[in-house]
């Protein structure tokens, strides 16, 4: 993740934007101070974490989601199981996130009009 703070130079970007108030920003900036972190070093890492499915952040996003029934709790129990599938898979055939990397990797050097 340590890429999230460092982010390249060389790739395109896209700008997010979103509003909240003056006292939930004031207390972002309060704590990211404390911890050192830029806001765009959090949102970053928040994001990869999220879109790498991080555990301890889809477990806050399932509890979220059942706390404020953003979804459907039989949906939410759902993608549990299917998360929980995926990383029993990844354990049985022993590929490790580097691992898939590596493979996926050596298809687009075998199939770039993929």
């Amino acid at each position: 993740m340590k890429e999230a703070l460092q982010p390249d130079p060389n790739a395109e970007y896209k700008q997010l934007c979103f509003t909240c108030p003056n006292k939930s920003h004031a207390d972002l900036k309060i704590r990211l101070a404390y911890d050192g972190l830029s806001q765009g070093a959090l949102f970053r890492v928040l994001m990869l974490g999220y879109v790498q499915q991080d555990e301890n952040i889809m477990n806050f996003i399932d509890n979220f989601k059942e706390k404020y029934g953003v979804q459907r709790e039989r949906y939410i129990k759902k993608s549990k199981r299917l998360r929980s599938k995926g990383v029993q898979a990844t354990k049985d055939f022993a590929l490790d996130p580097e691992e898939l990397e590596d493979i996926f990797d050596l298809i687009a050097q075998e199939h770039p009009d993929l």
